[in-house]
């Protein structure tokens, strides 16, 4: 992610998430801006409130800005729609339009200007195999083809354009999948 510094400056840094325990510490790097490949020694910390007791959720940078989507309340359980974007030039935090279907053990994806939300576990425990595109300039998610099949805890990337799905679990007796979309 990049952030601003003296003037028009960027510095990129790597953000490391704790989705585990719902502590709102995230652990970060600075990027060498001379050698992109090297990363600072020093590893710093910094608060993001948003994230307590969060869950579950996605963190991704589409634009420079990152957004953190999706979850579960570590306290009551809740499964959370929210979306929440922050533009480091300006050091604040917006809430975007919140996702139709609350989700966590999903995968989401940033290509061509959109974000993408594959599959994950919603309420009553159950697995889906919906995927939900995100236009930041409209504000407007938009259901797009769905999985072949539901699919949790899985993985996902972008290579030259697409995104590729793999593994995760099709229900939640966890038997494992080995497929590949």
């Amino acid at each position: 992610m990049a952030a601003p510094s003296a003037g028009l400056e960027m510095f990129e840094f790597l953000l490391l998430f704790d989705r585990a325990t719902g502590s709102p510490k995230v652990n970060y790097f600075m990027v060498d801006p001379l050698v992109p490949s090297r990363l600072f020694p020093k590893m710093n910390t910094i608060n993001f409130p948003k994230v307590k007791d969060l869950v579950g959720y996605r963190p991704v940078v589409l634009s420079n800005c990152l957004y953190l989507i999706g979850g579960k309340d570590w306290n009551h359980g809740n499964f959370m729609s929210g979306v929440w974007k922050y533009d480091p030039r300006v050091n604040q935090w917006m809430e975007a339009r919140p996702l139709k279907i609350a989700r966590c053990r999903f995968t989401v994806e940033a290509v061509d200007g959109y974000i993408y939300v594959i599959g994950g576990e919603t309420k009553n425990q159950e697995v889906t195999d919906s995927v939900a595109r995100y236009n930041p300039l409209a504000d407007r998610w938009t259901d797009v083809a769905p999985l072949p099949r539901a699919r949790a805890d899985h993985a996902s990337c972008i290579l030259n354009g697409r995104i590729y799905v793999s593994g995760g679990i099709s229900n939640l007796k966890h038997q494992c999948s080995n497929v590949f979309w």
